[in-house]
């Protein structure tokens, strides 16, 4: 199954177990009662930070008596659900932000990704030379954990590019940061150059000039998935500590404001570069 699939159904999951458990009625006590689940670890299945494996789908569905045909179309699912996905077969014992596995599996089958970045190169668009950069001065990383994270920011670019819509902001500041040297931010720009010929990537430039702007609390993501996927759109914002990701209308909407007036604001990276 592709990584698409795979993050597709394992949110399919999560959502139709929430469905099953209001639909039962049942009590977060008597689940607790009967050994499911106390509630907030069925909380963790159904926002889809932990998986269920395919006894527990099995008994949820016995607790919340579901219909032979639901169960068996669950069971299915968490059977899908549990094959490893990309960053679960290379990412194994790599040191991450709380919240960045949950994001990269809504990443994995977004059909729209809008990132505001006002101080580095995203990790999508980032060339090799700016990677092993970002990486070397990262505190207490080895070589080869280096190395390591270099490979899966390498996959994830493969596995997102060309399938996604990808719009970027990034701040001037990210230009005139000479990260790797000049020889080094040649290599990135052109990197982005060829990202930005193609029809499916879009890079805006945000000048020092356009002066106050909605986007000073710094990087955010936004994702958007297909039509008929039931999903709803998602931010994502990372800090030092943890990643949050929310999908209130609310969060949704101010960001996505936020996001339009930044764009307006930008400039295409080819405009701003001549």
């Amino acid at each position: 199954m592709t990584e698409s699939g795979i993050g597709a159904v394992r949110r399919s999951l999560a959502r139709q177990l929430r469905e099953a458990r209001l639909k039962s009625g049942v009590t977060y006590q008597h689940m607790k009662d009967v050994h499911l689940a106390s509630k907030s670890a069925w909380a963790r299945y159904e926002n889809g930070q932990v998986r269920p494996g395919v006894a527990m789908v099995r008994y949820a569905c016995e607790v919340f008596k579901v219909a032979p045909e639901k169960r068996d179309l669950l069971i299915s699912l968490a059977e899908q659900a549990d094959e490893p996905t990309w960053w679960e077969q290379k990412g194994r014992g790599l040191p991450t932000t709380p919240g960045f596995v949950m994001y990269l599996e809504m990443e994995s089958f977004a059909s729209q990704i809008q990132v505001f970045s006002p101080l580095a190169v995203p990790g999508l668009i980032q060339s090799p030379g700016y990677q092993h950069e970002q990486f070397a001065v990262t505190p207490g990383l080895t070589t080869s954990t280096a190395a390591r994270l270099a490979e899966v920011r390498t996959t994830r670019q493969t596995e997102t590019i060309g399938r996604a819509r990808l719009s970027f902001v990034i701040g001037e500041e990210v230009l005139a940061r000479q990260v790797g040297g000049a020889e080094g931010m040649r290599d990135q720009v052109a990197f982005m150059r060829g990202l930005d010929e193609r029809d499916d990537v879009e890079i805006r430039v945000l000048p020092f000039a356009v002066g106050a702007h909605p986007g000073g609390r710094g990087e955010f993501n936004l994702l958007t998935f297909p039509d008929g996927s039931e999903e709803p759109p998602l931010v994502y914002v990372e800090g030092y500590l943890s990643g949050q990701y929310s999908s209130d209308p609310e969060v949704v909407a101010d960001l996505a404001d936020r996001f339009a007036v930044l764009h307006s604001s930008a400039v295409p990276m080819k405009e701003f570069l001549t």
